[in-house]
């Protein structure tokens, strides 16, 4: 049942999200395989197609929970150092000359390059944030 809840889920995730969101498919239960309504195979090819990570996981057997936190929390700090690196690197001031003609800023330009730098400063903060907390993370469950 969970299972066939997962395409309008995502669909949500999507609708909701940036494009580059980090998401993990976790199985749960992967000690009742017997119960199982999809194979391992099948949720991994899904996951792959939908760009996701994946691994299956049960409490009862403390399979993979601590693993999915730390891959998650590994993949999203890796997105979010490069995210942090590319806001903050310095930008050139566009004066361009094109088949003779001079481009400069316009006050419209520069509306949007004010729009453009709060954006990006507010996911610098955000990256700065997952970077601190997952430093936190590593620092309580050291390997």
């Amino acid at each position: 049942v969970t299972y066939e809840n997962v395409e309008h889920w995502i669909k949500e995730v999507k609708a909701h999200t940036d494009p580059g969101i980090v998401v993990m498919l976790v199985g749960n239960k992967a000690d009742l395989g017997h119960l199982r309504a999809i194979t391992t195979d099948d949720a991994k090819a899904f996951a792959e197609r939908e760009n996701f990570l994946f691994m299956e996981a049960s409490a009862r057997d403390a399979l993979n929970v601590n693993n999915a936190f730390t891959e998650l929390f590994t993949q999203i700090y890796r997105k979010a150092r490069s995210t942090h690196a590319t806001n903050t690197t310095p930008t050139k001031a566009t004066n361009r000359k094109e088949s003779g003609a001079t481009c400069t800023n316009s006050s419209l330009g520069r509306r949007r390059d004010k729009e453009d730098a709060s954006q990006s400063n507010t996911r610098g903060k955000q990256a700065r944030q997952i970077l601190d907390t997952y430093e936190l993370f590593q620092q309580m469950n050291p390997k």
